[in-house]
């Protein structure tokens, strides 16, 4: 029996995914940032070994294939000294987003902490827009959103025009506020945690705030704007291309997905939307599979998707299933 590791990095924190070659998900890790443009090198590591560690539980096969993130040598270190024999099998991150829809090509659109955009054609031409981060872009994002949110609830007492839920329900999340704005400037409150907003907005938009509701308009905009400039230099608008939202705001809120997408089939009707039923530690999982000559079968991603409910933090929330996802080759 072979089990692979998958390793997905990011902004505000790692996802690792234990699975065995069956398809049965045994564990879930998560850890911090792995992105040293806002952290040390040394507080990745960790972030590595936290998310790694969470995952093994008490776990500790002979052989481990893990795929992803290429690791550090103090990570490998740490696993070594585990007994575990390590195969890495290096999965970027382009390659891991496709490979969690069990698919090769398209056009990806994700939004998690930051956002972007990525077209990939069969024959392997790509463009890629958007990832410039939180200061000068990342619309339609985690931190994005919760920015947005987090100023209407400030401004929602300068005139009824501006009323908004969201100057109940964020005091509810971070306290009381009013007197200490400044914590955004003074970096008190961080990307990560501005980003965490981003469920309150999309929960009041659902409960019929309009200004919720514009702020994740706004949002989708641009990134179906970003859709629109890549299917144009791609030159593949009516090829009826799968559509791929993933990260943790469209994986997480259904409404937000719902709004994006018909967007994005503004600029296309032949597109073909769809939400992967994991996320993307299991993703790289899947292409480190292949990989190795193991087949990802349909029937082994649905036995992914059912085990990895025992995980709360695996679980996909955006769940609008495709004849297309389970007949996609990664």
């Amino acid at each position: 029996m072979r089990f692979f590791l998958g390793v997905d990095g990011g902004g505000s924190k790692c996802d690792v995914a234990l699975i065995d070659e069956t398809g049965t998900v045994l564990g879930w890790g998560t850890g911090g940032s792995t992105r040293t443009t806002y952290i040390p090198a040394e507080a990745v590591i960790q972030s590595y070994r936290q998310a790694m560690a969470g995952a093994l539980g008490e776990n500790f096969p002979g052989e481990l294939w893990v795929c992803g993130d290429t690791l550090d040598d103090v990570v490998q270190e740490w696993l070594t000294a585990q007994n575990i024999t390590v195969h890495q099998l290096p999965v970027g991150e382009m390659d891991r987003l496709y490979g969690a829809a069990l698919r090769s090509w398209g056009i990806v659109v994700l939004a998690g902490t930051g956002s972007f955009v990525h077209g990939r054609t069969p024959a392997g031409k790509e463009i890629h827009l958007g990832s410039l981060g939180y200061i000068l872009g990342d619309e339609g994002g985690g931190y994005d959103i919760g920015r947005r949110g987090l100023k209407a609830a400030w401004e929602a007492s300068w005139t009824a025009r501006k009323r908004t839920s969201l100057a109940e329900a964020i005091p509810k999340v971070i306290g009381d506020f009013e007197l200490n704005w400044t914590m955004v400037y003074t970096g008190e409150m961080g990307p990560k945690e501005i980003a965490a907003l981003a469920p309150v907005v999309t929960e009041q938009a659902m409960a019929g705030d309009r200004i919720s509701l514009a702020i994740l308009h706004q949002g989708a905009e641009s990134l179906a704007e970003l859709a629109a400039i890549i299917l144009d230099k791609l030159d593949v608008i009516g090829q009826a291309y799968p559509v791929i939202g993933i990260g943790g705001v469209i994986q997480g809120a259904p409404m937000y997905w719902q709004i994006l997408s018909e967007k994005i089939l503004q600029h296309d009707p032949t597109l073909v939307p769809t939400v992967p039923l994991v996320k993307p530690a299991v993703g790289a999982a899947f292409v480190g599979m292949q990989q190795v000559g193991l087949p990802v079968t349909g029937e082994i991603r649905d036995r992914v998707v059912a085990t990895q409910q025992a995980f709360p933090e695996a679980r996909v929330n955006t769940v609008i299933p495709r004849p297309s996802d389970a007949t996609g080759g990664v």
